[in-house]
């Protein structure tokens, strides 16, 4: 095993250790894809040298006292979303753990250095958007992939359920713009009632909702990776959305476990 080359520092030397304490990291296809990703230099030391990078990030964190000594640095590393604006400023960011702790998937900044502003819109990859349609999910990941499809999206932050505030922020844009809102709901109990109680919101505002639900247990970036024809799916969906009776709660059955719903 390649060993801490400053033994002045026993830390760092407990940090690297940990890391390196990973039959995983010894796979042939580890350390294949390492060549793949350097070519012409050694796998090994290439390896290494990331632990080396991940042993100060532990140290520090253990520091400032974000990291529980049972845990390594990668365990805490997070992709960080920007939500953005209605024109694009990004207004606040939230991260989403790449290996949650528990139930715990997303992490908020400190409430001194913001507040939550409850949604986040995002722009599509060339600036232009699907005519007529606003779709909302829950978080902002799922906006993203509505987005890189060119939907117009909105993802509400926040494991509670939709409020006032996202509701009248969401009825006077779309009344502004001119465009239908449809949720993207998770397909499972929690994300179902979480679209009836957006939609009772907007109901009681006037403002139908439409709702569209993925194949049985997946959200909709599961549903994206699933299928390329998920974006044929709502694009079919849409014309039976814009009815004047559309998005009423409903307990009607759910479809087969392979196909969307709409509601």
């Amino acid at each position: 095993a390649v060993t801490p080359r400053d033994a002045n520092h026993p830390e760092l030397t407990r940090q690297y250790v940990k890391l390196c304490d990973r039959p995983d990291f010894d796979d042939p296809r580890l350390r294949a894809m390492l060549r793949d990703i350097a070519p012409g230099h050694d796998p090994h030391a290439e390896l290494h040298r990331k632990f080396w990078e991940y042993a100060m990030l532990g140290m520090y964190l253990e520091d400032v006292g974000a990291l529980q000594p049972d845990k390594r640095a990668y365990d805490v590393l997070a992709a960080t979303f920007p939500a953005l604006d209605p024109e694009g400023n990004v207004q606040y960011v939230q991260a989403r753990y790449l290996e949650p702790i528990g139930s715990d998937k997303y992490d908020n900044p400190a409430g001194s250095l913001g507040s939550n502003p409850r949604l986040a819109w995002t722009r599509t990859p060339d600036g232009r958007t699907a005519p007529g349609v606003l779709l909302v999910t829950e978080g902002i990941p799922d906006a993203l992939t509505a987005a890189g499809a060119g939907y117009a999206a909105v993802g509400i932050l926040g494991s509670q359920a939709p409020d006032d505030r996202v509701a009248d922020v969401l009825v006077r844009h779309a009344g502004s713009t001119g465009r239908l809102l449809v949720a993207i709901v998770d397909a499972d109990t929690a994300g179902r009632a979480w679209g009836v109680r957006l939609g009772e919101l907007l109901t009681a505002r006037d403002y139908p909702l439409g709702v569209v639900e993925p194949p049985t247990g997946l959200d909709l970036n599961a549903w994206s990776a699933s299928t390329v024809s998920w974006v044929t799916h709502i694009d079919v969906a849409l014309p039976a959305l814009a009815a004047p009776a559309f998005g009423r709660a409903t307990s009607e059955p759910r479809s087969s476990e392979n196909a969307p719903s709409v509601l």
